[in-house]
């Protein structure tokens, strides 16, 4: 449990800090994103750091409950997912991330969603 709470409470931390900077500055994520899809380089070293994440978080945490640690074991398999599609094919994980965030309001959703799923990790990590 230790290790849940751990990783709750840095997960949260990250979210609450990438949401908040995400709506207080929206250019800065579509300034990145766009800037993602032509940087290759930037692509395999954001997919081997995701691999490297995911497959930590996998082989330490993967427990499947429905509370936090269930979230937490989520995060560590998207993270693997997402990493080894930005390896074997990066156009189609640059041009579904685009999509998924391709209005303002898309994006102010995405990040509204980050922002409550991080208060809830740092809630967890943090209060108990």
């Amino acid at each position: 449990m230790e290790l849940s709470l751990f990783l709750a409470k840095i997960m949260g931390v990250v979210l609450v800090a990438f949401s908040l900077a995400g709506l207080a500055r929206p250019k800065i994520i579509r300034d990145a994103i766009r800037d993602f899809d032509h940087e290759s380089f930037a692509r395999l070293i954001a997919g081997c750091a995701a691999v490297g994440v995911g497959v930590a978080l996998v082989l330490t945490h993967n427990v499947w409950e429905w509370s936090f640690r269930g979230l937490v074991t989520l995060f560590g398999w998207t993270a693997l997912l997402k990493g080894a599609s930005y390896l074997i094919m990066p156009e189609k994980a640059v041009s579904f991330t685009k999509s998924m965030l391709k209005s303002s309001q898309q994006m102010q959703i995405f990040l509204g969603a980050c922002l409550i799923i991080g208060a809830y990790l740092a809630y967890k990590g943090f209060g108990n």
